[in-house]
């Protein structure tokens, strides 16, 4: 079963300090903050809750606690990586459009400086053309 589907059958919620969230309120948190509920804090919180619940052993399967915050774990560190990789093609998509206008600012630049080099008679035959 899809990670997203056991989560929306198991009706998951997610406690915070604002109160419970569902799984899609999650994708509307930001990576980290300061002040405001964050994936990071989440996840950090479930992972704690997850570590005191485990008890080792070699005989016994995990508890359904266990299994339920494991689920939630993995839900919510599926999130930080897609927000993550968002993040990222963004910045990549920013990167390559700065690049852009700047070497068509240079084109514009190049032809300006091959126009300034035309002599009198080239100039008066392209405003001819034009006309």
């Amino acid at each position: 079963m899809d990670l997203f589907e056991k989560a929306t059958r198991n009706k998951m919620r997610f406690n915070t300090s604002v109160g419970l969230l569902t799984t899609e309120d999650l994708w509307d948190l930001p990576l980290v903050s300061t002040n405001k509920v964050n994936l990071d804090s989440i996840a950090m919180a479930i992972n704690r809750d997850l570590k005191e619940c485990e008890t080792e052993s070699f005989v016994r399967k995990s508890s359904p606690l266990a299994l339920g915050l494991q689920l939630k774990l993995d839900v919510v560190k599926y999130i930080i990586d897609v927000k993550l990789r968002e993040t990222k093609e963004k910045e990549e998509r920013m990167a390559r459009e700065s690049r852009r206008q700047e070497l068509l600012a240079l084109k514009d630049k190049k032809r300006q400086e091959l126009d300034g080099e035309k002599t009198m008679e080239e100039i008066d035959q392209e405003l001819a053309e034009l006309s």
